[in-house]
């Protein structure tokens, strides 16, 4: 069963992480922090389907946004999806950001019942100095992911986990020793991919 007693250890885990010039903590904003509390508590909730599929790391125009993977604020805004249609109004969303990925990942799931939980190998972003490019995770990012993974894990108890891209993958494997399935990642072409792989183990 889930643990949402965990959900604060989470939170103060994610604030507690600094940020710097090629790295953003947006869980230093009060309003994002509480919109992941208001998702996890949502998850349990619906309830989710038991599935955790986790991705590299957030987008600046996607999860930066919002605080939640694998979204974006056009996605929660509009999504026809019930979990999202319910969680939206207890969310602090300060626009209509669109972000492909986002955009993919919940056209993909539309009104399934079977819905996954998400999270990324590292829950901040990442990107180069001066620019808001993504850029991949270090080895010690990577490694501090996986500890805060962990923390989400315990959260939900999923009965499947996925690696989302080969990033994903490689932190599963490496830092929390899970031979995780492999989905192609949606971004930079790999859409039919990434459906493939939510057919093959019946996700949605």
């Amino acid at each position: 069963m889930p643990n949402p007693g965990v959900i604060p250890t989470l939170l103060t885990t994610l604030t507690g992480y600094p940020g710097s010039t090629t790295v953003n903590n947006f869980y230093s904003l009060p309003s994002l922090l509480a919109n992941v509390d208001e998702y996890f508590r949502g998850l349990i909730a619906h309830p989710y389907s038991g599935d955790l599929l986790v991705g590299e790391a957030p987008g600046w125009a996607g999860c930066a946004l919002t605080g939640i993977p694998f979204t974006s604020e056009h996605v929660i805004s509009s999504s026809p999806h019930p979990f999202l249609r319910g969680l939206h109004s207890r969310l602090a969303i300060g626009g209509n950001q669109s972000e492909p990925t986002a955009t993919m990942v919940w056209d993909s799931i539309g009104r399934s019942s079977r819905l996954p939980a998400f999270w990324n190998a590292f829950p901040f972003h990442p990107h180069y100095s001066g620019s808001y490019r993504n850029r991949p995770p270090t080895r010690m990012e990577k490694a501090f992911g996986a500890t805060v993974l962990g923390i989400v894990i315990h959260i939900l108890t999923p009965g499947r986990i996925f690696a989302v891209g080969r990033t994903a993958q490689c932190t599963l494997r490496t830092h929390l020793s899970l031979a995780a399935p492999y989905i192609r990642h949606p971004s930079n072409g790999g859409r039919p991919g990434f459906l493939s792989g939510l057919a093959v183990y019946n996700v949605v």
